[in-house]
């Protein structure tokens, strides 16, 4: 698995705002308002290196584009090491059925089965819980 600086590269902090120059102008920017602290709270990772592997190769094909290399979300869309819906088996219905489609999480129903959003869960725990570990 990847380690801790390798895990949070890449992943830079998302903040849309417009901005407009003048020509000749000389205003700054104004500072950015402080991140909010991610908080870690995930089930224990109980899964087998092997899931934990092809869960990572799967979340870096279907998940990464959207919520971030290595699980390490950018600040749009969910973290997904965050997620209370780790521990319980809603997240299935998030990732298969499209429970969270109106907020704009589709249905992966048609090229996810239940045993690849498992491995992807596994991994996603797996790195929420080394993130834990290693703030």
């Amino acid at each position: 698995m990847q380690g801790k600086d390798s895990a949070k590269s890449g992943n830079l902090r998302n903040v849309s705002r417009v901005l407009v120059f003048k020509v000749g102008g000389t205003a700054t920017l104004p500072a950015l308002a402080p991140e909010q602290q991610l908080v870690l709270n995930p089930p224990p990772a109980t899964a087998d290196a092997a899931t934990v592997a092809a869960g990572h190769a799967l979340y870096g094909q279907y998940c990464g584009v959207c919520h971030g290399e290595n699980a390490v979300g950018g600040g749009v869309v969910p973290d997904l090491r965050a997620s209370t819906f780790l521990g319980n088996d809603f997240f299935y219905e998030i990732v298969l059925n499209g429970a969270m489609k109106d907020n704009g999480m589709a249905s992966f129903k048609s090229i996810l089965d239940h045993q690849k959003v498992e491995a992807i869960r596994a991994y996603v725990i797996h790195r929420a819980n080394e993130d834990k570990q290693h703030p």
